[in-house]
Formats: C-alpha cells, structure tokens, sequence
C-alpha cells in the first residue's frame, strides 16, 4: 500500500521567508567650511560635489553602510603668457612667431570615507546621521596649456603641455554628519545634510598664496623642439602653512533609490 507516502509528506515541513535589500546613490553639492585651527590659517571655502553609496541589507531594519568621496575646490588662478620663437639664419633673426600660453594653479581637495548610517523608515521623509572615517588628501598643482590652437607643443587631447604638482599630503579624517531625504517620487529623494569632520595635520597652500604666484619662463631653456617640461617654467615659491583640518560640511543634491532586491531563505524541519 502507499501510506508511506503520505506520512512522509506530513513529517516535512518547509519554512520560506524572504530579506529585501536597498541600494541608495547620493550625489550633492559639497561646501567645506573650514573651522578652529584650519579657520584660522586659511581664506579659502572649498566647493565641489559629493557621491556617497550606501547598502541596507535589509529595508525592515534603520542601518546602512558604504563609502563615499568628495571633490573640492580651494581657489584657483590663471596666467596668461606669451612664448616668441624666432627663426634664425646664419644668426640672423629673420622671422618670430608667438604662442599663446595658459598656466592654471589649483589648489584642491580630496576626502573619502567609510560610512555607517542609520536611516528612518518613513517612506517619504527619511532623517538620517552618518558616521564617517577615512583620509583627506591637498595638493596644489600647475597645468601649463597650449591656447594656440595649433598645438605647437606636444598636448594631449585637453591641450595640456604638462602638470606639475608642487605639494601633495594625506592626513586622517573623521566625524558625522546628519541630514534628511524627502521623497520627490517614487526612486529620487532631495538630500540636505550638514557634518563636522576632525581632520589631520598637513602642509597645503592657501588660496591668497597662489593669488601671490608669478610664472616665468626660463628664455635660456625655450623648448627648440617642440616639447616643454617643468624645467622650463620658474614659480614663484611660497612657504606652506600648516594646521589641522576640520571642516563643516554643507551638502544639497538628490538620493537616488537603487530598486530593492529580494533573496529568500529556506529551513526544512522534519518531525520524528
């Protein structure tokens, strides 16, 4: 007979339960506020933009992790200058040609950060605060560009001649931030947050030293054929400051939610 089969069926029984995780992708505008010691050394407002990724692994639950980075600007300046190349015969200066010359000075900023969250539940207002570790990285560097648009020295595709970069440092950083995302439709949300970041010790250039900068060219070592390096340029050198770091950090863009992903999970129990 087939009573086997039926007992069988009745001692297995199957347990399945399903896990919904988000995804979240925040691009902001970033100002960088400079606060206690780095306040003081420094006139610059850094500005750029920010992405930050974070993962839920489950929507039931407040926490989120990721990473993000951000891009800041911490002023800038640009020198226009004038390359003459003569044409000789038998030392004789029979014709002359110029060539216009941009060299751009940058001082800039870049941070990134592990990240732990921990986010509301509400579906159309989602507060937030954000714990934050990871490294800040300055440097100050000269791209000197061809704006003759023959390219007379060799240049990439950008028209850049070379970049030299004149002082670069890393230091850590650490902090929190909070903020808040309200819905604009079903996957995008406008993202506001403000944060205070401690920041390390380096060696950076300030805004008002690079406005001081002059750029020269060394007429003795005028490239002949066709390709310029940093041998060729003089600058002006400034004593870096130095001082700690720490930054308020005022963010304002969009939260874009990444479509939830579902992985269920099964347990089989059998009773005896």
């Amino acid at each position: 007979m087939c009573h086997a089969q039926v007992n069988n069926m009745a001692n297995t029984n199957k347990n399945t339960s399903s896990n919904k995780s988000a995804n979240y992708l925040d691009l902001t505008l970033t100002m960088g506020i400079p606060m206690a010691e780095f306040a003081e050394t420094t006139s610059s407002l850094p500005f750029g933009f920010s992405m930050k990724y974070n993962h839920q692994p489950d929507v039931k639950l407040p926490f989120l992790y990721g990473l993000g980075f951000s891009y800041l600007s911490a002023g800038s300046k640009s020198i226009q200058e004038t390359e003459t190349i003569n044409i000789n015969a038998g030392g004789t200066i029979i014709d002359q040609f110029q060539i216009p010359l941009e060299f751009a000075i940058r001082n800039q900023i870049i941070n990134g950060h592990l990240n732990f969250r921990i986010q509301g539940n509400n579906p159309i207002v989602k507060p937030y605060i954000d714990f934050l570790g990871g490294f800040n990285y300055f440097w100050t560097n000269t791209t000197l560009y061809d704006r003759s648009g023959q390219h007379f020295f060799d240049t990439d595709d950008r028209n850049r001649i070379f970049q030299k970069t004149q002082l670069g440092n890393f230091t850590w950083s650490a902090g929190s931030c909070v903020g808040v995302c309200a819905q604009l439709n079903k996957a995008t949300f406008l993202n506001v947050s403000a944060g205070y970041l401690f920041g390390g010790r380096l060696n950076y250039y300030d805004k008002n030293q690079i406005n001081d900068w002059d750029i020269s060219i060394n007429a003795s070592q005028s490239p002949s054929n066709g390709s310029y390096d940093s041998n060729n340029i003089n600058n002006t050198s400034a004593l870096a400051k130095r001082s700690k770091t720490d930054m308020l950090l005022v963010q304002a863009g969009i939260s874009v939610w990444l479509e939830a992903t579902e992985s269920k999970r099964s347990s089989r129990s059998n009773r005896h």
